[in-house]
């Protein structure tokens, strides 16, 4: 739960994208031991990430 507190504070605070952010901490987190494999590939993410989007955002109707 403090990695999302810290991507959420580093996403408001930097310029970078997600993606370049996700991939940096992940690169720091591979070198310990203890927390190795507890990032999820980005591709992953991205999977969840809109999944919840879906559910919270109405779809649009087929006939505009």
């Amino acid at each position: 739960m403090e990695k999302r507190a810290m991507m959420n504070k580093r996403s408001a605070e930097e310029s970078k994208t997600f993606p370049q952010s996700y991939e940096e901490e992940a690169a720091a987190a591979s070198t310990e031991p203890s927390t190795c494999g507890q990032f999820l590939l980005f591709k992953e993410v991205r999977s969840v990430m809109y999944k919840q989007r879906v559910k919270r955002f109405p779809r649009l109707p087929r006939d505009r």
